[in-house]
C-alpha cells in the first residue's frame, strides 16, 4: 500500500499525549458504557480494533471478557502488551491492518473506539467495514465510536491549542466541502522540540453511515449520542453506532 498519514502519526508524540491525558477513570467510564451498549455476558469474546495502547482491551479483560486487540503499529502494541502485563490482564494482541486483517477465530463483539473510521479513501473505508464483518461471528454485535459530519460542522474549530503535562499541542483544521474531509496540522512542542504531523478524516453523515453499514452486510444499525444514550440528534458531537452481523 502507498504511504498514508496514519503510517507514522500514532508512533510519534501522539502516544505520550494519549497516555498523559487519559486517566484510569476515563477508561473505566468508557468501559462501563461499552458493556452497557453491547449487553454481553461475562466471558464473551471482544475484539478491539484498532486497539492503540490497549486502553479498552485491557480494561475489558480485567472485567472478565476474552479480549483481543489489533493494531498496525508495533510501537502501540508494545505499549499495550506492557500495560496488560502490569495490570495482570489476560488480553491478546495481534498486529494487523484494519482494512485487511483476518484471524482464525471470530468474536461475539467488536469495538472500534476513538474516531478510528474515515481514515482512508472510499475503498479503504469499505474494506475496513468488510474486515469488521469478517471478524464477527454470525449474530455478533459491533460498536463504532466516531464523529459524524453533523457533529463536526456544528462544533467546528479551525484552530486550538492546549497543554498536556510538559507538551503543548496545537491544531489547525480545514474542511473541504467537496470531499467531506477535514484535514488537520498537528504541532507538538516539548522540551524545545517541534514536531509536525498531519491527519485527514473523511466525515460521513449519519444517513451515509447507515447506508455504508447496510451495504457492508450489517443489520439493525442504530446511532446514539454516547453522552445522553438517546438517538443521535442535531447538537450531538460524537456518535456510537451499533450494528449486527446477520445470523444467516
Amino acid at each position: 500500500m502507498s504511504p498514508h498519514w496514519s503510517d507514522d502519526f500514532f508512533d510519534g508524540p501522539w502516544v505520550d499525549l494519549h497516555l498523559s491525558f487519559r486517566s484510569a477513570l476515563d477508561i473505566e467510564r468508557e468501559a462501563d458504557a461499552t458493556v452497557a451498549f453491547l449487553g454481553l455476558p461475562l466471558g464473551a469474546s471482544i475484539v478491539d480494533i484498532p486497539c492503540g495502547p490497549g486502553d479498552h482491551t485491557i480494561e475489558l479483560a480485567r472485567r472478565g471478557y476474552c479480549t483481543t486487540g489489533i493494531d498496525r503499529s508495533e510501537a502501540l502494541l508494545g505499549h499495550a502488551k506492557a500495560r496488560a502485563l502490569e495490570a495482570g490482564a489476560k488480553a491478546s494482541f495481534v498486529r494487523g491492518d484494519m482494512r485487511s486483517v483476518r484471524l482464525d477465530q471470530d468474536f461475539d463483539a467488536l469495538v472500534c473506539l476513538w474516531g478510528s473510521f474515515g481514515y482512508f479513501d472510499d475503498a479503504g473505508d469499505r474494506a475496513q467495514l468488510e474486515t469488521f464483518r469478517h471478524l464477527l461471528r454470525p449474530g455478533g454485535v459491533m460498536l463504532i465510536d466516531l464523529l459524524p459530519l453533523e457533529g463536526i460542522l456544528t462544533h467546528f474549530e479551525p484552530r486550538d491549542s492546549h497543554r498536556v503535562g510538559p507538551m503543548i499541542v496545537a491544531q489547525e483544521r480545514s474542511y473541504d466541502v467537496l470531499t467531506q474531509r477535514t484535514d488537520a496540522v498537528w504541532t507538538f512542542h516539548r522540551d524545545g522540540d517541534r514536531i509536525v504531523r498531519k491527519t485527514s478524516l473523511r466525515l460521513y453523515t449519519v444517513r451515509e453511515l447507515i447506508g455504508l453499514l447496510e451495504e457492508a452486510g450489517f443489520e439493525n444499525v442504530a446511532v446514539f449520542d454516547p453522552e445522553t444514550r438517546d438517538a443521535f440528534a442535531l447538537g450531538s458531537v460524537r456518535a456510537w453506532v451499533l450494528a449486527r452481523r446477520p445470523c444467516g
